[in-house]
């Protein structure tokens, strides 16, 4: 190997480098999977098995979502040969079961008289077995309940004798087998047979239209049992009986059919909801009729607009105001209406109707298919269904007054909310479908809607929105407002993550070239993504490090790359320069500011106003005042500060699910950050065009990506085509890391190369001494190391040559 010298002269030059973009984009929701269940639009629709929202058998309903023991118990172990009944062979009892204990000479004489009694009866059938097991029970005689239990799961008893069984015995003596411990796992797997075969029997087609048919039968016995069987069944039955007025030949049954719904009150709330909103007119005219007997706010809210709007029939306005006499005292005028329903939609909403359940609670709507003419049933979290109910009362509230521009938005703006949730964070809505929902829906319209979104916290309906105007809008959606940034920007402003990057993709294909107010915010959102590395991270607060590194462990275990902090002012700085930030947990031993002033800090910055926040708090009355403090706050809690790991472990998963309106997945944090760095990549190499946005101020930032894995090549690029001394001397020091891969490090050779090419070597005397340095102490180094040092030199030097 040569020894190189150092030529200590090197001059500046410019030049340029165009790189390609590379756009990312998103998939689109089916085109009309959501009209179906909005109900907004009279266009075709898919058919019902296309529909990706499905509509439930009824033979099905509920078997798994109501019935408590769907579920396999993960502490029950796998039975013989995958048979949850406990036996290899169909009808064969298990052998742990089939052996009947000798009796215990210390028994009281009336147990023993009992349990002498049962086994003198010999049971048999599976209605005496399950008697027999019953008052084993009754009298803790466990084992003989146990050998009962085999000999009635080797009966081999079918569906119908099941059913049948529990007919006469009803739930509890199932529900007591479910549960006994000394009869698992045997049986907890029978019980749970048990309910899912009597939910099926009980729901299905044939016998539930019998007990429809009985509701009308000339025996008062027959009626009064169809109707408490009906009654017990729920809603999916409830449906059933509202599809029989849509059959004109069992006229006869209808008036028996309204007494039942009449009497049925609440439950039949969701669908007869779901009936008014048909195309049938018989179904409507029913359904609004037995609403105005119910005692429920969304009966009432439904009757507005069959009683008010000018488009509905005569006789079906008439039943309408008959109804609202009923169950509102008197029929409310266009104005009473109008402000009643704009209250609702609000609470609609903002979710209240909701807020004190939970919010992954499954909630059915309701809604008609017309081409089968069945009510069918979707289960939504109850956030979502309380978006979707504040949209279909905002179509009404268009239809009693369309001339009203706040009517006219208030349906846009619920619309977008309810799509973008059904959608979810990774597909993006049709929006050539949405720009037909109403005549003439216009861009600025669109942007409208967006503030308003925004000025809410509406988060699915500004990504909604955003996605609109990324498919349909133009620059002057930049266009600043009275001085006050765009929407666009402000959405970015917002913290949510998902909205965030919506603005930014928008934003981006808009392509605006010339400067605006707010792009400097662009670019600090593209670095920030841009810095992701594809984890969860939590931040822990707590001013003893060794107490901080405990919580940050059961982080770890949770899930969450846990980083302890032991003052306010690190919290805030990682908080605000770390994209993968998830959660935050701080203790009130922080200070320096107090832990109070570093929520107020956190919420006022961009970056982390959205992050969810847990203060663990040491004392009640330091509690209560924290509480007063942060009332308002939605994604903060107050926690009773603990060393318990499975507290912490769960508060850690709770501050998680506060990620509104939801969690940001690995995948989602990657994909984004590709984008943002590819943008940055066509902006750099472009600064005719895109000069205005000031990529310079944030070199500082681009330098530790660099070092990422899977990132270099990008911003390599990036920084070769920046060319400023702390560019060129991050490309010189990654292609001098011997511990890098060689393709990572000629790639940053390269890079520099083409950097010194426009803007000359801009390294110092120190820096350039230092790589001949490296290039003589590399003798020992593979020889494409030594290659890429070298070029690293001849670059330097052969500049240094063309400029004398």
């Amino acid at each position: 190997m040569t020894i190189r010298n150092f030529a200590p002269k090197f001059v500046v030059a410019a030049g340029k480098i165009a790189q390609s973009y590379i756009a990312s984009t998103k998939g689109i929701v089916a085109a009309f999977g959501w009209v179906v269940l909005l109900g907004w639009m009279t266009v075709p629709v898919t058919a019902q098995d296309d529909n990706p929202f499905g509509q439930t058998d009824p033979a099905t309903v509920g078997a798994q979502d109501d019935d408590p023991f769907s579920q396999p118990n993960p502490a029950t172990p796998a039975t013989q040969d995958g048979n949850p009944f406990g036996s290899s062979k169909p009808g064969a009892a298990s052998p742990k079961l089939n052996i009947l204990p000798k009796i215990d000479p210390n028994l009281d004489s009336a147990t023993r008289l009992i349990l002498e009694s049962v086994r003198k009866s010999n049971p048999v059938t599976p209605l005496e077995l399950a008697k027999a097991i019953q008052t084993m029970l009754d009298i803790e005689q466990y084992a003989d309940a146990k050998y009962y239990l085999g000999v009635l799961i080797g009966t081999g008893a079918d569906d119908k004798t099941i059913f049948e069984m529990h007919e006469i015995l009803g739930p509890n003596p199932f529900l007591r087998i479910y549960y006994q411990a000394e009869l698992l796992p045997e049986g907890r797997d029978y019980a749970k047979r048990v309910f899912v075969t009597v939910r099926k029997e009980a729901l299905a087609p044939a016998r539930v239209d019998q007990l429809i048919k009985n509701l009308s039968h000339a025996n008062i016995a027959y009626r009064s049992d169809a109707f408490h069987k009906l009654r017990r069944l729920g809603p999916p039955v409830i449906a059933r009986m509202i599809e029989v007025f849509a059959d004109q030949s069992r006229q006869l049954e209808f008036p028996f059919i309204r007494e039942a719904l009449a009497n049925m009150a609440s439950d039949a709330t969701g669908p007869l909801v779901g009936a008014v909103r048909s195309n049938h007119p018989t179904i409507q005219l029913e359904a609004v009729s037995a609403l105005g007997g119910i005692d429920s706010k969304l009966a009432r809210d439904v009757l507005y607009r069959p009683a008010l709007a000018p488009d509905v029939t005569p006789s079906l306005r008439k039943v309408a105001k008959q109804s609202a006499i009923q169950n509102m005292g008197g029929v409310p005028d266009k104005a009473q209406a109008q402000t009643h329903l704009q209250q609702q939609i609000k609470t609609y909403l903002m979710g209240r109707p909701n807020s004190d359940s939970d919010p992954f609670q499954k909630v059915a709507v309701w809604r008609w298919d017309a081409k089968k003419n069945e009510l069918f049933q979707v289960q939504l979290s109850s956030a979502t269904a309380s978006r979707i109910i504040a949209s279909d009362l905002s179509k009404d509230l268009l239809q009693i007054n369309a001339d009203m521009p706040a009517n006219r938005e208030m349906f846009l703006l619920t619309l977008l909310e309810s799509l973008k949730r059904i959608a979810g964070p990774q597909q993006s809505i049709d929006t050539k479908t949405f720009m037909e929902s109403l005549p003439g829906i216009t861009v600025p319209e669109v942007n409208s809607v967006l503030e308003q979104a925004l000025d809410l916290e509406l988060f699915p309906a500004a990504i909604g929105a955003c996605e609109v105007l990324r498919d349909h809008g133009g620059s002057e959606l930049l266009t600043s407002v009275e001085g006050q940034p765009s929407a666009l920007v402000r959405a970015i402003m917002t913290g949510q993550r998902h909205l965030q990057f919506a603005a930014l993709q928008t934003i981006t294909k808009i392509n605006p070239q010339q400067a605006y107010q707010g792009s400097s915010y662009i670019v600090s959102l593209a670095i920030y993504l841009a810095a992701s590395e594809g984890r969860a991270t939590g931040l822990v607060g707590h001013r003893r490090l060794a107490s901080g590194l405990t919580f940050a462990s059961i982080m770890n275990r949770s899930g969450v790359s846990g980083v302890a902090l032991t003052n306010s002012r690190k919290v805030f700085n990682q908080a605000v320069s770390d994209p993968d930030a998830e959660l935050i947990l701080i203790t009130d031993t922080l200070n320096g500011p107090y832990f109070h002033e570093l929520v107020f800090q956190l919420r006022s910055d961009w970056r982390s106003k959205q992050i969810p926040i847990g203060i663990m708090i040491r004392d009640l009355p330091q509690k209560l005042r924290a509480e007063r403090t942060f009332n308002a706050e939605d994604r903060l809690e107050i926690l009773a500060l603990t060393d318990d790991a499975e507290v912490i472990a769960r508060q850690v998963n709770r501050l998680r699910e506060l990620q509104k309106p939801w969690p940001m997945t690995l995948v989602e944090k990657n994909e984004q950050s590709d984008f943002a760095m590819n943008w940055l990549n066509k902006i750099s190499a472009d600064p005719k065009v895109y000069g205005f946005y000031d990529l310079l101020s944030h070199e500082q930032e681009l330098v530790p990506i660099l070092f990422k894995h899977g990132y270099s090549p990008v911003v390599s690029q990036i920084l070769s085509n920046l060319g400023t001394p702390a560019a060129q001397r991050a490309l010189v020091n990654l292609a001098s890391e011997a511990g890098l891969p060689m393709e990572q490090r000629l790639e940053a050779s390269q890079a520099f190369e083409k950097a010194i090419a426009r803007t000359g070597t801009l390294l110092t005397t120190t820096e350039i001494q230092q790589q001949y340095d490296r290039y003589n102490a590399s003798e020992s180094q593979p020889a494409e190391a030594q290659k890429i040092l070298g070029q690293i030199l001849d670059a330097i030097e052969n500049r240094h040559r063309d400029k004398k």
